[in-house]
This record gives structure tokens, C-alpha cells and sequence, in this order.
């Protein structure tokens, strides 16, 4: 993965079905509320998961360039249809004691329903505790209140 000079994120041009940019949207006192932009086609189920892993890995190297308090996944420009493989997303934002850094998605139309199941308890959206929002500006408010409350 090559790096991106003006954002300092990992470029994912050679992937064909995915692109994928990040933003420093909001800075906290304990970081900035980094928002990842994913776009393209995600591939149904077990199809997807070279995809999954190529977009945990941009999310593992934003992170390690960033100092993030909260996490924002703009997935509105994505075609996802099902497989759980994309819930790596989560898990690539579990901190050392097991919890996770506060997380929001955005999504619209089949995506957001095709994703609404993995945000229950019983999948890693959920248990990370994730919320779904159809707009930037919600998720960030969200975001906002999560990490002033103590980033429950």
C-alpha cells in the first residue's frame, strides 16, 4: 500500500473494486474524529473478503498516522450487498484493554440495510458499539457526545 502524501493515509489505487480517502474532520482533546471514505464495489459474501482485508489494512495505517479519538466510516459511495468479512472495520479499532474507539457509519439505501443486521449485539458493529447514520453531520454530532460522555 502506498501512502498518500497530502492526507498522510494509505492509497488504495491498486485495489479495482474499492477506493478509499481519509479526513481529519474534527479535532477532540483526545484526537481527531477521522473519517474514512470507502467507494466502489464490495463483492457478496466470501467474494469480499480480499476486499474486507484490504480495507482493515488502510484503516490499521490511518490509524498508525493518527492519534484518533473517534472513527467515521462514510460508506454512502459503497455497493455492499452481505458478508461479514467487512466487520474487520471494527475490530481493526479495538484498543489493548478490549474496548473499542467510539464509531459511527454512514450509509444510504441497500447499503445501510444490507449492514443493519451486523449492527445487533451479536455481531462486531454492535458489540463495538457502532451506530448508523444517513449523514455526516448526525454521525459527528453522535461521535461528539460519545467522546465527551467518556467514549461510551
Amino acid at each position: 500500500m502506498q501512502v498518500n502524501p497530502n492526507r498522510g493515509s494509505p492509497d488504495l489505487s491498486e485495489m479495482s473494486k474499492l477506493t478509499a480517502t481519509s479526513e481529519q474532520i474534527l479535532r477532540q482533546h483526545g484526537g481527531p474524529i477521522l473519517a474514512i471514505a470507502f467507494a466502489g464495489m464490495y463483492p457478496p459474501g466470501s467474494e469480499g473478503n480480499e476486499c474486507a482485508a484490504e480495507m482493515v489494512a488502510y484503516v490499521r495505517s490511518a490509524l498508525s498516522t493518527t492519534n484518533t479519538a473517534a472513527m467515521l466510516f462514510d460508506l454512502r459511495n459503497l455497493d455492499y450487498t452481505w458478508g461479514d468479512a467487512i466487520g474487520g472495520l471494527a475490530v481493526a479499532l479495538m484498543e489493548k484493554n478490549a474496548s473499542f474507539r467510539p464509531l459511527a457509519i454512514v450509509a444510504v439505501g441497500p447499503t445501510a440495510r444490507a449492514l443493519e443486521p451486523l449492527l445487533s449485539r451479536r455481531f462486531v458493529f454492535g458489540f463495538a458499539g457502532a451506530k448508523m447514520f444517513d449523514n455526516v453531520p448526525d454521525a459527528v454530532s453522535h461521535l461528539e457526545r460519545v467522546l465527551k460522555a467518556g467514549g461510551e
